[in-house]
């Protein structure tokens, strides 16, 4: 069966699998996965996110899970809290660490839409 289509998905997913094996962060549940992705995309927009934004995202996790789950990602070494400049709550931020591992994603991205 040939899947000339799909290919290039098929070697990014091969390659985000290495990119995966080779980084210092322990490793994610789907749950926090999901959690994770939402901040980077906020980050990346620019956007502001508080611990507060992220409880109200049920779609995201429940509130009790969401709290499990902030936590768990902190204690992983993928995201961490700044404080605003009031000191009253805490914006969620992606690590260098977490930035890097995002950067071998896009890496992989790339190589898998040049090959042919």
């Amino acid at each position: 069966m040939k899947y000339t289509n799909a290919d290039k998905y098929f070697s990014f997913l091969e390659l985000a699998k290495k990119a995966v094996e080779v980084t210092d962060l322990s490793p994610l549940s789907a749950d926090e996965e999901k959690i994770l992705n939402f901040i980077a995309i906020t980050n990346a927009r620019g956007e502001r996110l508080s611990v507060t934004d992220i409880l109200g995202r049920r779609e995201l996790a429940p509130s009790m899970t969401m709290q499990r789950k902030l936590k768990a990602l902190i204690q992983k070494g993928w995201i961490f809290q700044e404080p605003t400049e009031d000191g009253r709550r805490f914006q969620l931020q992606l690590t260098d660490n977490t930035l890097d591992h995002f950067k071998k994603f896009s890496k992989a991205m790339q190589k898998a839409a040049k090959s042919s």
